[in-house]
Order: structure tokens, then C-alpha cells, then sequence
């Protein structure tokens, strides 16, 4: 999302539309077995801004909300998903 979708609270709607595509290319809950889920708003691409960690893990939450109602329960609970923010050898831990 930019950062005013962000900013008007769009976040998880943005999500919801990329994903959509997604979950008709695959319906069953095993197509998605071996596939992770990278969130990166784009107002953090290339401009040295982090979300923050409350941000990124309430993104993931409604990404997984959204997967279990519009895919599979056991799949939003096995699915991976990481945040993918501007992430440099001086930030990692």
C-alpha cells in the first residue's frame, strides 16, 4: 500500500485486493503447501521508512484473516508471511 492508502486506514483492503488474484490461481489448500507470503508496504521501497513492528505484525494478522475466510483455515495457519521492509545487514538481528 502507499502510504496514504496507509494513511486512510486501506491497508488490509489493498492486501485483500492483490490476493484475491491469487486465491483463484489456486483454489485447494494444498496449492499453497510450499508458497510464503512477503508484505512490504510500498511507501517503505527505497525511502529508508520501516513499518513498525505492531504495523507489520497487524498486516499479517488481516492477511491471515483474509486467507482463512477466503481460502482455508489450515492454510492461514500454516502459511508463512514476513515482512520484507528495507532490510540491510546493519538492521538484522
Amino acid at each position: 500500500e502507499t502510504k496514504e492508502q496507509r494513511e486512510a486506514g486501506k491497508t488490509l483492503q489493498v492486501c485483500a485486493e492483490q490476493l484475491k488474484p491469487l486465491a483463484s490461481l489456486l483454489p485447494k489448500a494444498n496449492d499453497w503447501e510450499n508458497m510464503a507470503i512477503a508484505y512490504e508496504p510500498v511507501w517503505a521501497i527505497g525511502t529508508g521508512l520501516t513499518a513498525t513492528p505492531e504495523m507489520a505484525q497487524e498486516t499479517h494478522l488481516g492477511i491471515r484473516q483474509w486467507i482463512s475466510q477466503n481460502v482455508a483455515p489450515s492454510v492461514a495457519k500454516s502459511i508463512r508471511i514476513q515482512y520484507g521492509g528495507s532490510m540491510k545487514g546493519k538492521n538484522a538481528r
